[in-house]
Parts: C-alpha cells; structure tokens; sequence
C-alpha cells in the first residue's frame, strides 16, 4: 500500500490516539498530538464517516504513518454509538489490535482518499484551535476566555471583573464555530479550502472597519498556522 509522503501524525512520538473506521474495520487515522482536537476532528468527519476514537494509556499503536490502515480492532463487540458522537474506546493493550494487511477487494485508492482527508481535518481543527487559543489569551480585542471564568463563578459574584463581550469578529457565532461549520458540510479538502477563502470575501464586504480588523487577524492567524 501506498504511504503518504505528507502527513501530519508526529515525528519521534509514539502515537496513543487514533480513529477507527466502522465501516471500512480498520484504523484510518492516528496521532501522539492533541486528543481533544482529534474528538472534534471526529465529530465534524460524523457527517461523512462512523469513526471511534481510540486511546491507548498503557502501551503505543504498533503502526505508524498510514500502516494503520492495515491494523483493526479484534473485538468487534464494542458498543458503537447510535448517536452521531463517535464512541470513545479504551485500548488496554496492543493484544486488542490486530494485523489484517492490506484489504482484499477493495479499492485502496478510497482508503486512502479516507486517510488523507481525515489528515487534512485534523491538520484544519489544530489550526483553529490555536487561532482561537491564540486570540483569546493573547488579544484584549476577544474576550471569548471571560466566558470559561464566568462559567466557574457563581452567578450572584458579580463583583468579578469577568465580562462575557459579543463576538468582535464578521461571524456571529465566532471564528472557530465558522471553521467548524465549514468543515462539517463539506466533503472534500479542495471544498473546505475554497469556502475557507471564501471568509476573505465576507471580511472585505462587511462595513464594520473593527470587526474586519479582528477578522482578518484570524483568518491571516489559521492560514499561517495551517501551512
């Protein structure tokens, strides 16, 4: 099988996180990085694939790169989710995985569309994550942080010098919500990426000067984070 030449799962790390594909059985995705963005990663691919994320605390995946494409899960009793959130599935040890090699009849070239797409998701979720990160704690023009204070506090210390502002971006429900709704209702990179430059239009036609401002640094911000 065909190994990708770009990639983004982590050099000199040993990966502890992946994504299995119910319906193709077998791994399409794995990663040593950030697992919260690979859940949402999952949750955005939902529209298009049935994924379980699977975390390993004990022992690495024995694959690297897209040789997980040739590794599954040996018990295929796991409870799948009948929702649209991805199950999340503890690996207890490498024993649980199994080698099954290349698949037989069936177009690879479609496992790895899958492998490369999901690639491309992840990569686009870990660059918004950190525009939004980034912004957040670092810029007083967004306060989106005040909220995580506001949602500890109680509601009758409203003495604390927390203040939940309305999004100062174009984009009524935030820069990361935009990102994230671009994703879901696209099917391919080349789709997600032209709606994505499709945000350059709506900052340039919005007559608020301020929000095209803060706007531009976001986009500039994932665009400089993605590449």
């Amino acid at each position: 099988m065909q190994v990708l030449t770009k990639h983004f799962t982590d050099k000199n790390q040993l990966s502890c996180y992946g994504l299995y594909s119910i319906s193709q059985n077998r791994f399409i995705f794995h990663t040593a990085r950030d697992h919260w963005s690979l859940l949402d990663a999952a949750k955005l691919l939902s529209s298009k694939l049935s994924t379980v994320l699977c975390f390993s605390t004990k022992e690495p995946f024995p694959f690297e790169k897209a040789n997980c494409l040739q590794w599954t899960l040996k018990d295929k009793k796991m409870v799948l989710s009948k929702h649209q959130t991805p199950t999340i599935h503890h690996v207890s040890s490498i024993s649980d995985l199994e080698y099954i090699g290349t698949p037989v009849n069936v177009d690879l070239r479609l496992i790895q569309k899958d492998y490369d797409f999901v690639n491309f998701v992840y990569k686009a979720v870990l660059a918004a994550r950190h525009v939004e990160m980034t912004m957040s704690l670092n810029h007083i023009v967004h306060n989106e942080d005040q909220n995580f204070y506001l949602d500890l506090v109680a509601a009758e210390s409203t003495h604390l010098p927390f203040i939940s502002r309305k999004d100062q971006t174009i984009w009524e429900k935030g820069f990361l919500n935009t990102i994230y709704r671009i994703i879901y209702f696209s099917d391919s990179e080349e789709e997600v990426t032209e709606k994505i430059l499709e945000l350059k239009t709506q900052i340039s036609l919005s007559p608020d000067q301020g929000a095209k401002k803060i706007s531009s640094y976001y986009l500039n911000m994932y665009f400089e984070y993605i590449n």
